[in-house]
C-alpha cells in the first residue's frame, strides 16, 4: 500500500499565521499521503473546521488574535474530537482544552513529525 493511499482518508488541518510553516507543513503531509488545508489565523481555521469533519488539527501556539491552547478549546466546544499536536517555539504556553495534545517544538524534525501522525493515523 503506497502513502497516498494508506492515509487518503484522513483530512489534516494546519493553523499557523507564518505562511512558510504552512508550505513546509502541508508539503510533508501530503508527500506522506494526507490530504491537507490550512488556515493563517485560529479565527479562519474555526471557520473551516465548522464546514469540515478533520482528523487532525495541527496549530501553532503563538499567533495574533488567539492562541492555539484557544483555538483548540474552541474546536472542542464546536465538537472536535480529532487528534492536536501544538507547535511552539516556547517552553511556556497553556491549552486550555482537554482533548489529547501533543506538543511539537519548532524547529521540528521532520522524522519526528511524520512517526507523530503514523501513530496517530494508526490509532484512529
Amino acid at each position: 500500500m503506497d502513502k497516498e493511499t494508506k492515509h487518503r482518508d484522513i483530512d489534516v488541518l494546519i493553523i499557523d499565521d507564518e505562511p512558510a510553516v504552512r508550505t513546509a507543513l502541508s508539503r510533508l503531509l501530503r508527500l506522506e499521503g494526507y490530504r491537507v488545508e490550512t488556515a493563517e489565523s485560529g479565527i479562519k481555521g474555526l471557520q473551516l473546521l465548522r464546514d469540515k469533519d478533520y482528523s487532525v488539527l495541527i496549530c501553532d501556539y503563538d499567533m495574533p488574535e488567539m492562541n492555539g491552547g484557544e483555538v483548540f478549546a474552541e474546536a472542542e466546544k464546536m465538537g472536535f474530537h480529532g487528534q492536536q499536536l501544538l507547535l511552539t517555539a516556547s517552553e511556556e504556553f497553556e491549552t486550555a482544552g482537554t482533548g489529547d495534545v501533543t506538543v511539537v517544538h519548532k524547529p521540528w524534525e521532520q522524522e519526528e513529525l511524520v512517526r507523530l501522525m503514523k501513530g496517530r493515523s494508526e490509532r484512529n
